[in-house]
């Protein structure tokens, strides 16, 4: 079973009007798809999104993985950083910020299916940023960081993992509750993308 996506809307702000003759390797976020967590999701969640989303590149990583892509990729400040967290969720927030900021994409949780969600018809709004609000986690604004997209190199996602290092570093929320849990990398520190 799984999470099944069937409704994201791209805020018209957000959008670019498509120019006559661009093509998809002119949109701004590539077709690629990014998921992390301890176990590899099921073979049908992912074949259901590459199925829906032909010449989809998906990726997976696990902690093992992650932390080499954080030292290649992010040095090792951002790999210490990630091992220092013992909150897998957390973990995976600041994997999926760092992920995404450096290579673009989506990002969804492995316990979610693509449903009526096309990600090539995402990456057609000419979109740099997809983030869905959500409500359901704090009386603040935050992100439904189970899916978001953007291109490489977003300033406001680059911005978002050097906050979230520097949260980590200083052991924020490390006595905390869930509000504090989830402004280390999560929903709650997503939320100035809104």
């Amino acid at each position: 079973d799984c999470y099944e996506l069937s409704y994201v809307r791209v805020p018209r702000a957000q959008r670019i009007p498509r120019r006559a003759g661009m093509t998809p390797d002119q949109y701004p976020i590539p077709l690629s798809l990014f998921q992390t967590n301890h176990k590899p999701p099921l073979s049908d969640h992912v074949e259901g999104w590459s199925r829906n989303n032909p010449g989809l590149k998906y990726t997976f990583m696990d902690d093992r993985a992650a932390r080499r892509y954080l030292l290649r990729s992010w040095g090792p400040r951002h790999a210490s950083a990630f091992s220092s967290l013992g909150i897998g969720a957390v973990r995976s927030d600041f994997l999926r910020l760092c992920y995404i900021a450096d290579r673009g994409g989506f990002y969804a949780d492995v316990d979610t299916c693509g449903g009526n969600i096309s990600l090539v018809e995402l990456r057609q709004t000419g979109a740099p940023l997809i983030v869905v609000p959500s409500a359901s986690f704090t009386l603040k604004p935050s992100v439904w960081n189970a899916f978001f997209a953007a291109k490489p190199r977003d300033p406001a996602l680059i911005q978002l993992v050097k906050s979230s290092l520097e949260r980590i570093e200083k052991r924020y929320g490390a006595r905390g509750g869930a509000e504090e849990i989830l402004a280390i990398a999560g929903p709650n520190a997503m939320a100035p993308l809104l």
